[in-house]
């Protein structure tokens, strides 16, 4: 039986370390965009592009969020102590409500974008 666990543990554990490490992949992709975008406002004196820029990356950000919550959960499978276990709840409740908030404020910002497409004659 302590076989079976030893394998659930480490098979867990690198499952929590690849989520981890998908997190930081998407993020550095998401600063990949933001720098895109950013430099295209930058020097072509395109605004649009700044803020879908600033849509991207916080796209980018909610899906690091999700994976980083994912490995949290994992991360509970594993843990060897209730300490540990409220160590995580505490974070993963955190990271709940970032998310949550940051997919308002993209929602919000989408809509804001979309209003001065429509009322410069900006599309696209």
């Amino acid at each position: 039986m302590s076989q079976a666990i030893h394998i659930i543990h480490e098979s867990a554990t690198a499952l929590k370390l690849m989520l981890e490490g998908l997190s930081v992949i998407v993020i550095a992709c998401g600063i990949v965009a933001i720098l895109y975008y950013s430099s295209r406002a930058l020097f072509r004196w395109n605004w649009p592009s700044y803020y879908k820029g600033r849509l991207a990356f916080a796209r980018f950000l909610v899906i690091a969020l999700e994976f980083q919550l994912a490995a949290d959960v994992i991360g509970t499978a594993v843990a060897p102590d209730f300490e540990q276990i409220g160590k995580l709840g505490a974070i993963a409740v955190i990271r709940t409500f970032l998310n949550y908030f940051l997919m308002r404020e993209i929602r919000e910002e989408e809509e804001r974008v979309k209003g001065a497409a429509v009322t410069t004659g900006l599309q696209g």
